[in-house]
């Protein structure tokens, strides 16, 4: 009989467990009870502030450390470069927050390199589940995006080769004959998604087992997000654009109203947006400090005030 498993993990961070509001002469500013960086996005932070401060030699991380454009040219700068292999790399090399495949952790151990994991510990679980499906003879079906860093690295540790990675309950169908099957997800998966995938294949497989891996971080902002949108007329979604959990966040408002947009800093915010809102409100990605929240806020303050 197919089982699910719900983590339950639990985010070890403080966050607001009320809407923040700020009223203007125009319209009132709602901020999603749970938005912004996550800790996991803080850990990696920390250790790549650790490593520049700790430098002795060449430093880079592979690829963006986090799905934050802005913060990531900014550590840049300061002498963290990013590098998309291992080919060129020597010194010391930071895995980004969304992990990596086994392979490149052989290769970086194989030519010397000095390593700083800044995995999301969130990330390790379906890296985990991968591995224990595969060694328990199951066929591992992963939901999320095959091009995403995170999923190339659980990929990796399916033991057996049999894997595939789909996107939506469509695709279920196209899934070869299998006696058992193990699901699991990207981190940042739309729970909705994950549900009609699981949905399908208990309907078709023998055997299903069910390990829910949206981390508690995503689970948290997409209800926030999805609870405010109902009461909002226009909603603002801060994140980077090559943030998946961002981009998340922005369909969901969009499923709600029209009117949700993505911006990367508060220059981007069109005072023709909030026209005739009487409440605007603002989610966040994981990889979204707190101050730009902040600031984007305050740009909007100005504008319903003008």
């Amino acid at each position: 009989m197919a089982s699910t498993q719900d983590l339950g993990l639990n985010e070890p961070e403080i966050e607001q467990t009320h809407q923040l509001s700020t009223q203007t002469k125009k319209f009132e500013i709602r901020i999603a009870k749970t938005a912004g960086i996550c800790f996991g996005v803080e850990r990696a932070l920390n250790l790549s502030e650790k490593a520049i401060k700790e430098k002795s030699g060449p430093l880079a991380s592979l690829g963006p450390i986090i799905h934050n454009p802005q913060k990531v040219a900014e550590l840049s700068e300061r002498g963290m470069d990013v590098a998309e292999d291992l080919s060129s790399l020597s010194g010391t090399v930071v895995f980004r927050s969304h992990g990596v495949p086994i392979e490149t952790q052989s290769l970086a151990l194989a030519r010397g390199l000095n390593i700083v994991d800044a995995t999301c510990p969130l990330v390790k679980v379906p890296q985990n589940f991968a591995r224990k499906l595969s060694q328990n003879g199951y066929f591992v079906v992963i939901v999320g995006d095959k091009a995403h860093p995170e999923i190339k690295g659980v990929m990796s540790y399916v033991q057996n080769g049999e894997v595939a990675v789909i996107k939506s309950e469509a695709e279920v169908q196209g899934l070869p004959e299998k006696e058992k099957v193990g699901i699991i997800c990207q981190t940042t998966l739309n729970k909705s998604v994950f549900e009609r995938v699981i949905e399908k294949c208990r309907a078709r497989f023998k055997e299903v087992k069910v390990y829910n891996t949206i981390c508690s971080a995503t689970r948290d902002r997409q209800a926030a997000a999805a609870e405010l949108a109902v009461e909002a007329d226009c909603m603002i979604v801060i994140g980077g654009r090559n943030s998946s959990n961002t981009q998340k966040l922005l369909d969901i408002c969009k499923d709600s109203l029209s009117r949700a947009f993505l911006v990367e800093t508060q220059e981007e915010i069109r005072p023709e947006w909030l026209e005739g809102s009487k409440v605007v409100g603002i989610t966040a990605g994981a990889s979204t400090p707190h101050l730009l929240i902040e600031k984007i806020r305050g740009c909007l303050a100005q504008m319903g005030n003008a």
